[in-house]
Formats: structure tokens, sequence, C-alpha cells
């Protein structure tokens, strides 16, 4: 490491590794109310947006946002139309990238891919799909109106994570990314759950497609070839899907659950017949008809009369209910015990308090009040799961304005990479360096392995690499003013200055930037940092030397205030 760069990265490790100061004002000023609300209902604020939340007020502002559907985003749908891709469905994505594993996937497929040589070209053009539907995700994150929208799509994929080069979810990913996490990310929790559960790209995740069964009940010792249970979905169902670690369910319930769902499948990805649509598809043959208990709450036939079933509905809570058989035309009584079991857990306290907890956390901070997050879950259970209002109910809580909580969110390096491109009002004209840096960030977009998804606290994203990564990102931006991948006029931003007045450049970097959010503690550092010769006095065109504007541009987007939201 040279002594520039090992000065910048000290500089900025400094700052981002400090400890969070808290505000200790006993109420924030207006404009941080407003700067609050966009960090958090957004990927971080323009000199534009504070301008709008300034003119129709906070109020109006989440109620925009919590209606999308209300708001024209056609200028970023015309950006989208640089990713082809992912507008297709898996049909037309398996036509044009076949799986080299599979080259009988259609009859006019075979002997394509005879070699390991052809066999790589394959899969970097299958990999295509991973960069299209990722720089579709950072161009809605830059340029959508539609900000919160946006913000949840990001949150419910982590929520329901799936990993790209996963069994089939290549082809699988970009019709999950749109039909089911953007179109419920502001619905009914039940509603995207039950997307979740029937989307091909979570049934092949986490291995439902093949949880097969008996359907006489004896799933767990039937010698059958491919007659057995697979836990996976059952347990991240209950663990990371719905009730929590915590929520009080036992082995026996993981067993029972996954029992509920055999035979949910998919149709579609045979790769010995000609493709047809792909798609959730219910095989009864696989299914196990015999009771299942998750719970306490019965599921398939009523038990006979004991502390459990006595007078209890299928999936339904409480006593005193009325038995009611299952359904008894061909393979109804399979899928509807699933589809009770997915309604059960969506409304289910413990639901109701885990996804409190990780929306808190989302919007106010890594480890939420008790009584705050008991508030959100009483008004998710009294909605009925409704997402918009539940969001409400933090948005309009005394915690979300509290001074203890202004800017206390370490970024993620996606929120970073999004938020310095928005207020830098960079041009991106193709994502594949972006989605590349974000790797080198420690995030790389559709390739967290474990089912969990990326962490949304502090400690996971303060390590000495990612924020040396990040200073480079940010130097990124400000490299290529005229071409590249991505371009940021960097003299607009830094205004009428000089070009050896590093002051005033400063200044207005601060200034369009930062929007005059930072401390003077900060301020002082980056006086003193800009001072060092290999900033100040630069060659620059006509032999003159002068203020390198692209390194202080870079330092102002490592202070802490930026690191944060």
């Amino acid at each position: 490491m040279n002594r520039n760069r090992g000065s910048l990265f000290l500089f900025a490790f400094f700052f981002a590794a400090s400890s969070m100061a808290q505000n200790n004002n006993s109420t924030l000023t207006d404009r941080q109310k407003e700067l609050q609300v966009l960090n958090r209902l957004s990927f971080g604020p323009r000199a534009e947006d504070l301008d709008h939340i300034h003119k129709i007020g906070i109020s109006a502002f989440i109620e925009e946002q919590l209606h999308p559907e209300k708001m024209d985003d056609s200028a970023c749908d015309k950006e989208l139309k640089k990713y082809p891709l992912v507008f297709k469905t898996s049909e037309e994505l398996m036509a044009l990238y076949p799986d080299p594993n599979n080259p009988t996937r259609r009859p006019e497929l075979r002997g394509k891919v005879k070699d390991k040589k052809s066999a790589d070209e394959a899969y970097r053009d299958i990999d295509r799909m991973r960069v299209e539907v990722g720089a579709a995700k950072i161009t809605r994150a830059v340029y959508s109106r539609r900000q919160l929208q946006e913000v949840m799509a990001d949150f419910w994929f982590n929520h329901f994570n799936v990993h790209f080069w996963k069994n089939e979810v290549p082809w699988l990913i970009i019709p999950y990314d749109r039909d089911v996490i953007r179109a419920h990310a502001l619905g009914k929790f039940k509603d995207l759950l039950l997307a979740v559960a029937q989307s091909p790209a979570m049934l092949v995740y986490l291995d439902n497609a093949s949880n097969h069964a008996d359907p006489t009940g004896k799933a767990s010792t039937s010698g059958k070839p491919g007659m057995r249970i697979n836990e996976n979905y059952g347990r991240e169902l209950l663990e990371l899907h719905t009730v929590g670690v915590n929520g009080g369910y036992t082995q026996q319930d993981v067993i029972n659950a996954a029992r509920v769902l055999t035979g949910w499948g998919l149709t579609g990805m045979n790769y010995n017949s000609a493709p047809v649509p792909v798609g959730f598809m219910f095989k009864p043959y696989q299914h196990d008809n015999g009771v299942k208990v998750v719970l306490g709450h019965n599921f398939g036939p009523i038990l006979s009369r004991g502390p459990q079933a006595e007078g209890q509905a299928l999936g339904v809570p409480g006593q005193g209910a009325k038995p009611v058989e299952p359904p008894t035309g061909p393979g109804q009584g399979g899928v509807e015990e699933g589809v009770q079991l997915i309604d059960f857990l969506s409304v289910h306290p413990s639901t109701a308090h885990f996804i409190a907890t990780k929306l808190c956390r989302r919007f106010v901070c890594d480890d939420p009040p008790e009584d705050l997050v008991k508030r959100v879950a009483d008004r998710f259970q009294a909605t009925d799961g409704d997402i918009r209002q539940t969001l409400k109910a933090i948005f309009e809580s005394p915690e979300f304005m509290e001074p203890r909580f202004y800017q206390v969110k370490i970024k993620t390096p996606f929120e970073f990479a999004a938020s310095s491109l928005r207020v830098a009002g960079t041009t991106i004209v193709r994502c594949d360096e972006i989605l590349w840096r974000l790797e080198g960030m420690g995030e790389p977009l559709y390739l967290c392995e474990p089912p969990t998804g990326y962490p949304d606290v502090a400690k996971a994203w303060l390590g000495s690499g990612s924020l040396l990564s990040r200073l480079n990102f940010a130097g990124a931006v400000f490299s290529h003013p005229y071409g590249g991948e991505f371009r940021t006029n960097i003299d607009n931003l830094a205004g009428n200055a000089p070009y050896d007045d590093g002051k005033m450049a400063l200044d207005n970097l601060i200034h369009n930037l930062l929007l005059d959010n930072i401390s003077e503690a900060s301020r002082q550092s980056l006086e003193k940092q800009i001072q060092d010769p290999s900033i100040s006095s630069v060659p620059l065109a006509g032999k003159k030397k002068g203020v390198d504007l692209k390194k202080v541009a870079a330092l102002v987007l490592s202070v802490p205030e930026f690191q944060k939201r």
C-alpha cells in the first residue's frame, strides 16, 4: 500500500469505525427529521429529495412512499430497458441459456455443450442472468422514485433469500425477484409468504421440490425410493420466515411442517421434455396424508379425541372450534393443508414479534426497544399482517424520531453504493463494475449462500477490508467523469472553486454530497487531510498544479455521517 492510499485508508477507518455517538439534543431539528426519513425510507437523500420533503411535509412524503403504484416512475422504467432479461419468463431464460449439465432440455439443444470449455462458456452466459437482475436492482435503487418499494424489496429478498447458483435457481431468480418479492413487498404478509412457498425458486433452493412422502402417512419409514421427507424448507419456514428461532417450535414441529408440505413441487423443469410453463404444482401421490400437528394445531385427518385434537378445526387456532373433515377431492386435502399451515403461521403471535423485530431493526436501530417491537407486532396482528400498516406503526412511533436513534445504522455495502451514486448524480452506463465492487465490499448481489440473507447490523460490516473497499468504491465513483461504466461530473459538484483552492472545493463538495450534514470534528479532519500534497498539489492540464477533486470527493464520502443512515 503506497503512502497516499494508506493515509486515505486510515482516515476512512478512523471515521467509519469510530463509536457512533448519539445525538444528545432533546429533539431533532426539522431538517434532521427530514434527513432521518429520507435516510430510512430511501437509499439516501439527494438535494432534490430534501427540497421535495420540505415542500410537501414528512407525513405526505411517507404516505406517498407507502403507495408507489400512484407514482410515475417512467424515467426509471426507461433505464431498465437496458436489461431485457429481467422481463422474461423462466421458460424463455432456459431456452436462451441451456444448462450444460442437462443439454437434453430440448431436442434442438442436444450436442451443443460437448466439452469443459463449452460448459465454462455456458456458465458465463448463465451468469448474465445474475448480472442483469443485479443491474436492475442497482438501477431501481439509484433512479426510482419509489424508494420505499426498493428498500422493502431488498429487505424481503434477504428475509426470503435464495442463492443464484443453487440447483435450478439461475433460471428462476428473475421471476422470483419480480413476481414474488417485488409484487408483494408492501401487501399482506400471508400473501407474500404463500407466494414464496409456492415459488419455483424457493421450492428448489430449500429442496421442498424433493420433499416426498408415502401417501399412506408412513413418510419416514417407507422403503420406496425417493419417498423421503426433506426438512429443509419446513425448518426455515419456522426458523427464518415466520415464528423465529425463539418461536416455541420443536424438532417434531419441523418434521410435521415438512410432512404438511410434501407434494408441494413444480412443473416445467423436466429436462427430458419440451419446455412447458414453469410453476407450482401439487403432486398428491407424493403427499403424506397422515395426521400432522404443528405448534399444537392439527393438519390432515382429525385426530381421535385428545387434548390436542378436541374441538380443533384443521389448522385453526382456539378451543371450541367445530371439527372439520379435510377436503375429499383428488389431491385437494394435501394442497389445502399447506395453505392452512401458511395462513396459520402468517398470523401467529411469534411471527408478528419476529417480523416486527426485523423491521424495527431495519428502520430504527440494531437493537430496537422491546416496547416498540411489541406495539409494531400488535399492529401487524390487528391488520392481519398488512405490511403498509405495520410500517406506519414504525414511522409514526416516537422512537423513529428520537435523537438517540438518529444516524445510528451503518449502511450495508449495497446501501452505501446506491447512496453514493444517488447523491453524486452519477450516470450509470453499465453495472458490471458496480456489481464487482459490491463483491469486494462483501455483499455480492444474489450470492448470499445461507438462507438467512445478508445481515442488517453494524458489526457485520465494520471490518477493515470492507472499509477499504468502500473508499475504493467512492474513488471509482469520481474516476471517470466522461467515460467508463458510470460517470460523475465532479466539476459540477465542486462548483465554482478555483483549481488551487482546496478549502472552497471541500466546502462545495460537503454541501453537494453531504447536504451539509457533517460534524465539526469531521470537517476539521477533512480540512487537515486535503493539505497533503498528494491531494492539494497534483499535476493538472497545462502544466499547472492544483487540487485533486476526485480524491477530495472520495474523502467526503468516507466520513461517518455518510457511512451511517
